[in-house]
């Protein structure tokens, strides 16, 4: 996933010398009906039922390096749902990370497509298996 241009700047102040704010007590995840970019946040589902997800430090795993990236992966299974809209389907395509739950006033810190489309449909959840989210 792409870091967000809010954490990126962050990032090159810190590498300027400049102090880099507390780490957030909890990141929220959000699926997006549209691609986000660096600058752009994603189109939230507006299926009834559909909320961001909270996630804590302690819900990640231990960094894992790779050859030519390291990754942050999830230590726990992330569930949106159950939709309750009866006329509405929507497929997911992509997922931000942000620093609240409101993509209005929240920071977006990363952003990528999902492995697959997750189609949300009424009475159904989407479930993102532990490790399926990596940052």
């Amino acid at each position: 996933m792409p870091a967000g241009r809010y954490l990126r700047s962050l990032v090159l102040g810190w590498i300027a010398g400049d102090d880099m704010p507390s780490a957030p007590t909890s990141v929220w995840l959000h699926l997006c009906t549209s691609a986000p970019t660096a600058t752009v946040v994603g189109t939230a589902p507006t299926i009834d039922g559909y909320a961001p997800q909270e996630i804590s430090p302690a819900d990640w795993d231990s960094i894992a390096t790779g050859t030519n990236s390291d990754r942050l992966p999830s230590a726990v299974e992330v569930t949106f749902g159950p939709f309750t809209d009866g006329e509405s389907t929507e497929d997911a395509t992509h997922a931000m990370l942000m620093d609240g739950s409101n993509p209005a006033t929240a920071n977006l810190l990363d952003y990528g497509a999902l492995g697959a489309t997750r189609s949300m449909v009424a009475g159904g959840v989407v479930t993102l298996a532990a490790g399926d989210l990596g940052v």
